[in-house]
């Protein structure tokens, strides 16, 4: 999220979203995952359509991708490395 108050309004707006995310979290299948990944998706777009980023310090939309690609890697990693122990 581009700042702060983006930030505020995407957990509000999960909160929202709440009973479809625990009901898809705890599903492990492919389509599960594939639509907790779309509601997650919908929440985000949802907040920055509502309310577009402004000011200085705001990520493009590019920016917001390569760092989603980042953390999304660095989780991918941690996973790996996870399993590896156990």
């Amino acid at each position: 999220m581009p700042g702060r108050n983006h930030a505020k309004a995407l957990v509000d707006q999960l909160r929202r979203a709440e009973s479809a995310l625990h009901d898809l979290f705890y599903e492990a299948t492919d389509d599960g995952i594939e639509a907790l990944e779309a509601v997650l998706k919908a929440c985000r777009e949802a907040v920055l359509t509502r309310m577009p980023p402004t000011g200085d310090n705001v990520l493009t939309v590019e920016e917001m991708a390569a760092e989603r690609v980042r953390v999304q890697n660095e989780l991918d990693v941690r996973a790996t490395q996870q399993h590896a122990v156990g």
